[in-house]
């Protein structure tokens, strides 16, 4: 579920701050969610 929230944070913030999208936004999206779930994992333990 955490991963969930990651993806739709960053994905709104690229929207509100680029307008719009692209397939390269898109790819940062997985990429930001991945890095930032990693984050929370590892300050969960």
């Amino acid at each position: 579920m955490n991963e969930v929230a990651i993806a739709l944070l960053t994905d709104t913030c690229f929207n509100h701050c680029l307008g719009g999208h692209t397939g390269d936004t898109y790819g940062a999206v997985v990429k930001w969610t991945e890095v930032l779930l990693l984050c929370v994992l590892v300050t969960l333990e």
